[in-house]
């Protein structure tokens, strides 16, 4: 039997569930992280990868790690690129 492939997940939602505190509207937590309410919303949501600028605000804010959402996003990033079937010197 093959062993099953774990896809990795966007740091956007992991940070939504299990990072801000729960009963936090995004246009508060945009304020607490000095973050435009949409770029935080479009992160949260898995459409925008997180930046390390992004990541460092977190963590300040809320304690989680920098590099544990950066290492999210570069599995995120890898596991997309290889799904895609993107060649080794392609540009994007």
């Amino acid at each position: 039997m093959a062993a099953m492939t774990r896809v990795p997940v966007h740091p956007g939602p992991y940070v939504r569930a299990h990072v801000l505190p729960a009963g936090l509207g995004v246009g508060e937590a945009a304020k607490i992280l000095d973050v435009g309410r949409q770029a935080l919303s479009t992160m949260l949501n898995g459409n925008a990868a997180l930046s390390a600028d992004m990541a460092a605000r977190v963590e300040r804010a809320f304690g989680t790690p920098a590099q544990v959402l950066l290492d999210m996003q570069a599995a995120f990033d890898a596991h997309d690129a290889k799904a895609r079937g993107v060649a080794a010197g392609a540009r994007s």
